[in-house]
This record gives C-alpha cells, sequence and structure tokens, in this order.
C-alpha cells in the first residue's frame, strides 16, 4: 500500500537538495588524492583510491535512487518496512567504512580542518528541510522551526573548521563538537524515523515523513546522514590517534 498522499516538493527545494548532494560527493572525492598524497600514495596508487572512491558513489547514488524509484520503500505496510531495511543497511556500511583501513587512512592523514570543515553542509540542508516543510511535504518537527537544532553544529563546524585552519583547536573543543554534533544527528534521525508512517511512530501530526522513500530525497537518509556520521566517526579516530 502506497501511503505518500503529501503534496509535491517545490522545484527550488528539489533543485537545492540535488545541488547540495552533488557538492558533497564531490568533496568527499576531492578529499580521497589530497589523503593519499598526505600518506605519502604515489600518483597511480592515489588516482586508483580516488577512482574507486567516485564509481563506489556514483553506483551507491544509483542504486538508492533506483530502489526509491521503484516505489519499494513507500511500501510502509509491509513487514519489515523497506525504508527501515535500507537506513538501516546504510548506517551498517558507513560504520563499516569509518573503521576500515580506507577510514583510518582519511583520519589519519587529513587536516582537522578538512574533517570538520565538510559537516558545513549542515547549514544548507536544514534550509532545505524548512523549505520542504514550507511545502507541506516535511513535518514541522523535522525543522529548525520544530526540534532539530542540527543546524547548529553546521554553523560550529564553519567556526571551527576555520579555526583549524590557522592552527590546531585544544583537543577538548574538538571532543566537545563532535560529541555535540554526533547527538544531534542522531536526535534528528531518531525524530525522522519516528515521524515516518512506520510501526514505530510516534510524531502524527502530518505531513507524515514519506519523502525520504522517493527518489532524489532518499538520499538524505542514504548519503547525507552517513555522510555526517562517518565524518564524526573519523574525528573521533584521530582524536583517539592524537
Amino acid at each position: 500500500m502506497n501511503l505518500l498522499t503529501t503534496p509535491a516538493p517545490s522545484n527550488l527545494a528539489v533543485v537545492g537538495f540535488v545541488t547540495l548532494v552533488t557538492a558533497v560527493t564531490a568533496a568527499i572525492v576531492g578529499l580521497v588524492p589530497i589523503a593519499s598524497r598526505r600518506a605519502g600514495d604515489d600518483a597511480p596508487a592515489s588516482s586508483r583510491r580516488t577512482a574507486t572512491v567516485a564509481i563506489s558513489l556514483a553506483g551507491w547514488l544509483a542504486l538508492t535512487w533506483l530502489v526509491a524509484a521503484s516505489g519499494i520503500l513507500e511500501q510502509f505496510d509491509r513487514r519489515p518496512p523497506p525504508l527501515l531495511l535500507l537506513v538501516g543497511a546504510s548506517l551498517i556500511l558507513s560504520t563499516l567504512v569509518a573503521f576500515s583501513r580506507f577510514g583510518l587512512l582519511l583520519a589519519r592523514s587529513l587536516p582537522t580542518a578538512m574533517l570538520v570543515g565538510i559537516h558545513v553542509f549542515r547549514l544548507p540542508l536544514e534550509l532545505v528541510l524548512y523549505q520542504l516543510s514550507l511545502d507541506g511535504v516535511v513535518p514541522v518537527q523535522m525543522t529548525f522551526d520544530g526540534m532539530n537544532y542540527d543546524i547548529v553544529t553546521g554553523i560550529l563546524a564553519a567556526v571551527v573548521a576555520l579555526w583549524a585552519s590557522w592552527y590546531e583547536p585544544p583537543r577538548v573543543i574538538l571532543l566537545l563538537w563532535n560529541v555535540l554534533g554526533m547527538f544531534l544527528l542522531l536526535v534528528i534521525m531518531t525524530i525522522a524515523m519516528l515521524s515516518a508512517p512506520l510501526p514505530i511512530r510516534l510524531f502524527v501530526n502530518e505531513p507524515a515523513n514519506t519523502i525520504i522513500a522517493t527518489a532524489p530525497f532518499v538520499w538524505l537518509p542514504t548519503v547525507l546522514v552517513q555522510v555526517a556520521w562517518i565524518g564524526h566517526l573519523l574525528v573521533f579516530r584521530k582524536l583517539r590517534r592524537r
């Protein structure tokens, strides 16, 4: 049964969201050769690593788009719900990436300013979510006008990254920012799932959070949230090594 009855998102929100996802994935691909060179890889090895990451990201974007476009994720009455399975699989996969040898390479080789700076995307993301709320396709609790304060993480990321570009911030500053950012990420992830028409739904106000089951907004839980999750885990790994 398809429960997607909410209005269509505005062109502004769609274009803004797709542009943001494109910028974030391009930035990740751009960080790979930087980490490789700082780790001492030669040019061919760095190119191979970068190509592998680029192809993997493109494949994941295409796969999640196709799954969402098929309509299966909108079948919220299925048990277990396909959307819940996809989000769970994405979280497991991103955690494995963060604790892999590749994750260690990024944590060890990338400057703190870059590891923190990637989280700045969470500022424009919150603006997109707010626009989607105005469009009537996202419940208010998923925005900064409701219970989502993840915009704070994006703002502080810009401040800490700028600080780190001049000199390394104290370890306690990085730790506090990372813990706060991860906490706010977990909060909005929980709110999003509890706002979807799933068996665990707690927020019953309309509209329900069904938009993340559609393309391209399936990239919110499967790409952008996972980038933030991996980013926090990498900062923890870097702090642990320090």
